[in-house]
């Protein structure tokens, strides 16, 4: 078993409004990590990672709004294991949302989650 890392990196100071702001950097950046084949560390840069993200969330809105309206939405239950049970009656699952893709496979949560987040319809 091989084992990488993937690390985005931000610097914080005041002029990052909140903690959320903060995770938000680090997620984009960490991406940009993977999506140059991984094992690697990335720095948030506004500029560049900002218009990766608005082109993101402009294509996974859409791809949203379509799953909304094509009934592409589906739950799947996973199990939750743990290593040491103290309680083997005890059952965990935790519940994923995926979309169905326009070319019949799955998005990942990394797609849509945001854009379903930020939509017009979106309940908090």
């Amino acid at each position: 078993m091989s084992t990488t890392f993937s690390i985005g990196m931000v610097h914080v100071d005041a002029t990052i409004p909140s903690a959320t702001e903060v995770m938000r950097r680090a997620s984009i950046a960490c991406q940009l990590a993977v999506d140059n084949g991984g094992n690697c560390t990335k720095p948030f840069l506004s500029n560049e990672q900002d218009a990766k993200e608005k082109e993101t969330i402009a294509a996974a809105t859409i791809n949203f709004d379509e799953a909304l309206t094509d009934h592409n939405l589906t739950l799947y239950a996973q199990p939750i294991s743990a290593v040491y049970l103290a309680d083997e009656d005890e059952l965990h699952y935790e519940i994923l949302l995926r979309v169905r893709n326009g070319d019949g496979g799955w998005s990942g949560p990394d797609e849509f989650i945001h854009a379903a987040e930020n939509a017009p319809h979106a309940i908090s």
